[in-house]
């Protein structure tokens, strides 16, 4: 299931990415297919707003020359703590943080560019904080009330047939891709 998440919201996301040709038809092709199994974790500490662009860089630098860790070293220079560290952990598998980490494995977009998509995504999309991050999460029962009011009649008919719709689309995708 987390594989069809994360087509789904690179599908939405990287359509957008290339409608402001910010990436191309082939490299959305490539990170589609591309098979990140988690997340860095500095990758989702930037995306968590834990910490910057530069204070992940930073860690990372320190990674390589201390051989620890990345949890480690960020607690041990005050930058996260024990539980930060831990809750960014169980984020590791999250579709959303695999597309973005695809992205900067892939070297087509660093950090920084990443958050300023994000942001102008939210802004020109009229999205909150909140409705973003139902985006990202990849529950459709939490992306369903970004789209449709939960008071319009048949709401919840409406919510059943987006379902499906997805179940079909990602089934599709998967049978053209095996």
């Amino acid at each position: 299931m987390n594989e069809r998440r994360n087509i789904m919201f690179g599908l939405y996301f990287g359509e957008y990415l290339l409608e402001k040709n910010k990436i191309s038809h082939s490299q959305l092709e490539a990170i589609m297919k591309e098979h990140t199994s988690r997340a860095k974790l500095g990758v989702i500490a930037v995306a968590e707003k834990l910490l910057t662009p530069k204070q992940a860089e930073e860690l990372n630098e320190l990674q390589k020359k201390k051989d620890s860790r990345f949890g480690d070293i960020a607690i041990e220079k005050g930058y996260l703590l024990a539980e930060e560290v831990n809750y960014l952990l169980t984020l590791q598998g999250n579709p959303y943080l695999k597309f973005i980490q695809s992205l900067i494995d892939m070297n087509i977009m660093n950090l920084n560019e990443i958050e300023e998509c994000i942001e102008e995504f939210k802004k020109d999309y009229g999205l909150t904080d909140l409705e973003l991050n139902a985006l990202k999460s990849g529950d459709i029962d939490q992306i369903i009330p970004v789209f449709i009011d939960s008071n319009i009649p048949f709401a919840d008919c409406i919510a059943l047939v987006i379902r499906n719709i997805i179940r079909f689309i990602n089934n599709n995708y998967n049978d053209t891709r095996n």
